[in-house]
């Protein structure tokens, strides 16, 4: 049952690598229509993106990528921590009980 603890995170990292490849092949095909790249990646961190380009009043740059990663560090561990609730939940049903 090990799956559904690390389940949704393997997921989760395979989406921000596929969206951290389409930036990437965004930029380097047609750089001229680039705007919309990191759309994938803010979705993928929402709600702690715009949370944090909220609070700190960056819409792009080095400010606007922190608050992508901390979302991503965030949602990850939110998931983890479900996979691993899923996983105490699971084996205490399976447990039979004395």
């Amino acid at each position: 049952m090990k799956w559904l603890r690390w389940g949704p995170i393997g997921i989760f990292a395979f989406l921000l690598l596929c969206a951290v490849v389409y930036i990437v092949y965004m930029i380097n095909v047609d750089p001229g229509n680039s705007e919309f790249s990191a759309l994938p990646l803010i979705l993928l961190t929402l709600p702690w993106s715009i949370l944090l380009a909220q609070l700190t009043g960056a819409s792009s740059g080095v400010l606007a990528w922190t608050g992508i990663v901390i979302g991503a560090l965030v949602n990850g561990t939110i998931l983890w921590l479900l996979g691993w609730l899923l996983t105490r939940t699971t084996s205490a049903i399976r447990r039979p009980h004395v």
